[in-house]
């Protein structure tokens, strides 16, 4: 399957993010909230347009985009990419 094109943030996705963010419940476990947003975007991929975006397509996006996420993140905490001793 050929790469996807990507896009730069607009300024209103990165307000749509933390919005979501903030609505996570802080005393809830990590993995829980991970199980209830998988599930939302199962069923986000289910209501996308088959004549504009299939699965196979829908699910490169998400693959992509936690992909995106794992390093915003990780970018935040390099001692974590590091080897002991290093840096």
């Amino acid at each position: 399957m050929p790469a996807m094109k990507t896009y730069e943030p607009k300024p209103e996705h990165k307000k749509f993010l933390d919005d979501l963010k903030a609505q996570m419940p802080p005393e809830m476990p990590a993995q829980e909230i991970l199980a209830i947003v998988s599930q939302f975007v199962g069923q986000l991929i289910a209501l996308q347009d088959q004549r504009v975006m299939s699965p196979d397509q829908a699910m490169q996006v998400v693959g992509q985009n936690i992909e995106i996420g794992n390093q915003a993140v990780l970018s935040t905490i390099p001692n974590i990419l590091k080897p002991e001793g290093e840096g």
